[in-house]
C-alpha cells in the first residue's frame, strides 16, 4: 500500500509543484500528465514546465 501511494505522489509530483507555484498552466500540466505521464518523457516535459513555468502573480515580499 505504501508503494502505491509513493508511486501515486510521484506520478503527480508535477501537478502538486505547479498548484504550489500557482503556475497559470495547472490544468494543462494536470492534463499532460494524466495523458502522456506514463511515458516518462511526458512526466519530464511536466514536471520541467511546473518548475520553470510562470506563476499566476509575481511573489510579493513586502
Amino acid at each position: 500500500m505504501l508503494t502505491f501511494l509513493t508511486f501515486t505522489f510521484l506520478y503527480f509530483l508535477p501537478v502538486i509543484i505547479a498548484v504550489v507555484r500557482d503556475c497559470k498552466n495547472s490544468p494543462a500540466i494536470f492534463i499532460l500528465t494524466m495523458l502522456a505521464g506514463w511515458t516518462g518523457v511526458g512526466w519530464f516535459i511536466a514536471l520541467w514546465w511546473a518548475l520553470f513555468g510562470k506563476p499566476e502573480r509575481a511573489a510579493n515580499y513586502s
